[in-house]
């Protein structure tokens, strides 16, 4: 059995099991209070997020043991880099608050210079 075939039988399993879950809630709306419903569900829902989560991290987590995710990594730092440099740029004409950041460390650098 491969990595993938027991992914998509958590993965199944999960699903199942959720499915049970609204089957039984759908069956005892009428004996359980709507309160103690509302946060059965949100409880359940939280458990099942995390171990969809938990998941999909067991399944890729061999990637991270490969060459080219390093490089990918480092790629994806640099970009986040450059569009980061880029909105501060736009910021810094758009919003308010930033161009007067920016005039008042252009002044303070023209300060400096001067003394």
């Amino acid at each position: 059995v491969t990595r993938v075939d027991q992914w998509h039988l958590k993965n199944f399993l999960l699903l199942f099991i959720s499915n049970i879950e609204n089957l039984l809630a759908f069956m005892f709306r009428n004996k359980i209070s709507k309160t103690v419903m509302a946060y059965v569900e949100a409880i359940l829902g939280i458990v099942y997020l995390y171990w969809v989560i938990r998941n999909l991290l067991w399944f890729i987590e061999p990637l991270y043991e490969r060459d080219e995710f390093t490089s990918r990594i480092v790629l994806y730092e640099d970009t986040l880099d450059a569009y980061k440099e880029k909105f501060n740029l736009m910021a810094k004409k758009v919003l308010p608050w930033k161009r007067r950041k920016a005039a008042r460390e252009e002044a303070n650098r023209k300060i400096r210079r001067a003394s």
